[in-house]
């Protein structure tokens, strides 16, 4: 997200949950445009899917009805969605700004069926409001921006920029790269007045008729750094000692609980780093960040370039783990791909989506072409179906089966495998494959029913076959 820090000048922020909000509808028998619309909202709690997925031939009646059913729900159904349906989510900065600008109704209306939500600013999309009623406002955790005359809150509370022992100013190390530093000084989220305006400035977005806030910058690793980006930890005016992460956990959980708790109504979303807690994925404080958010957005997806092998902090299966762990205490998972350039690429961070996939979870693209209603990507509307039980792991392979095919991913920096099916199969891009070899980060995705496969595990320079299984899809 921090692409779009110059987008409008505003703020960013993190989404929360308790009670629960749907925001998917199921993808092949919604008939009403304005259906989806309510179902992406999330604008109640309740058995969103169940009317989702009710086929109506009186659009104007089941629109009437679908808001009387979805008022009066109260409870969710998390099982209508199929596993192998993924929905796509936009991260609408300032390079989405000329699609915005340029839409008709009937482009809006592509967009409203299309995405299942969006990340905007004010006061840009003010005007479009209404025409993506599915709209996420986007706010920051604890940032106060440092550009002279941008943030009020520098002027009036000063007080509220975490400072270290000695009293020097500290930043969130971010873009200090830049000529004049770091353009963000990072506020004390354990300050109960800076919380209290936070939360007075989501309860604004509201207000205004936005259903939903984005809340970036939920970190629960330190972040904090002098301006020139060297590494700082902060004072604690609290107990007048050098904060400990801790305590910063401590903070960071209560302030989304706060926001949870005062609008349950919303759709909160959080940016998080994954790897806070990683490989143990055990911190009580993070479980109750998750808990105060309907999703967490995980920056760089599958794609990211400091993911490894193996199940260590930074390990691909690590990074599985942890969008289990959303699943685990309620949430869904969002995985925002910054760099990919190739089809391939869009299709590794889908297919890894796909091996831990609840049917509500979401994906998304820097590449705004691929979102564009006018040269929208066909991968987003993969289908296979139910899911077949979870993910199976083969050394650094990961495999999954679904109703209508399976995934095969490789993990980064992986060894090389070869994979020889019981019969021909439909691969991605069309092609009618019987055997195949995936590198080290490539992924395939598979249509079609075969009874086993053949997974071959070569050495990572690939001269040597260490070892051979067979595996058969089911349950």
């Amino acid at each position: 997200m921090k692409k779009s820090f110059y987008h409008r000048g505003l703020y960013r922020l993190s989404i929360g949950r308790e009670p629960s909000h749907e925001l998917r509808s199921c993808r092949t028998t919604t008939s009403s445009d304005s259906l989806r619309a309510y179902c992406a909202l999330g604008v109640v709690v309740a058995a969103l899917c169940v009317a989702g997925c009710s086929p109506s031939n009186n659009e104007a009646e089941s629109a009437s009805s679908t808001e009387q059913d979805l008022a009066s729900s109260t409870e969710s159904d998390l099982s209508c969605c199929p596993e192998g349906q993924i929905g796509v989510f936009v991260n609408a900065d300032s390079d989405f700004d000329p699609i915005a600008e340029s839409a008709d109704q009937e482009t809006w209306q592509k967009m409203r069926s299309l995405y299942e939500g969006m990340v905007v600013w004010r006061p840009f999309f003010d005007a479009y409001r209404d025409e993506f009623p599915a709209a996420s406002v986007y706010v920051n955790a604890y940032a106060l921006y440092a550009e002279p005359g941008r943030d009020q809150r520098l002027i009036d509370h000063p007080d509220w920029v975490l400072r270290d022992k000695e009293g020097a100013a500290l930043y969130i190390d971010w873009g200090c790269d830049e000529p004049d530093g770091c353009p963000q000084y990072a506020a004390d989220i354990g300050s109960r007045a800076f919380r209290d305006d936070l939360v007075s400035r989501i309860g604004v977005v509201r207000d205004d008729g936005y259903n939903g806030v984005h809340i970036d910058d939920v970190n629960m690793d330190w972040r904090i750094a002098y301006r020139d980006g060297s590494e700082a930890l902060p004072n604690d005016p609290r107990t007048g000692e050098e904060m400990t992460l801790e305590h910063w956990r401590g903070y960071m959980a209560e302030l989304t609980e706060e926001i949870r708790d005062a609008f349950p109504e919303m759709i909160i979303s959080h940016n998080v780093i994954w790897y806070s807690d990683s490989p143990q994925l055990d911190d009580p404080m993070i479980d109750r960040q998750i808990r105060a958010a309907d999703f967490v957005m995980l920056e760089r997806g599958a794609n990211d370039l400091g993911l490894g092998a193996g199940d260590e902090k930074f390990g691909f299966s690590t990074f599985l783990r942890f969008s289990d762990r959303v699943h685990e205490l309620g949430g869904r998972v969002l995985f925002f791909d910054q760099r990919a350039e190739t089809d391939d690429e869009q299709w590794y961070n889908l297919t890894s989506l796909l091996l831990v996939s609840n049917g509500r979870d979401m994906i998304t693209t820097s590449d705004d072409s691929r979102l564009d209603p006018s040269t929208y990507w066909k991968g987003f509307d993969v289908d296979l179906g139910a899911g077949q039980g979870q993910r199976r792991t083969i050394g650094d392979l990961h495999t999954r089966p679904f109703d209508g095919g399976f995934v095969l991913v490789n993990e980064p920096d992986a060894g090389i495998r070869r994979v020889v099916l019981s019969g021909p199969m439909h691969d991605q891009h069309g092609t009618l494959v019987e055997a195949l070899i995936l590198q080290q980060g490539e992924s395939v995705l598979l249509t079609g029913s075969l009874e086993c496969v053949t997974i071959d595990v070569f050495s990572k320079d690939g001269d040597d076959a260490l070892e051979s299984q067979d595996w058969c899809p089911g349950p």
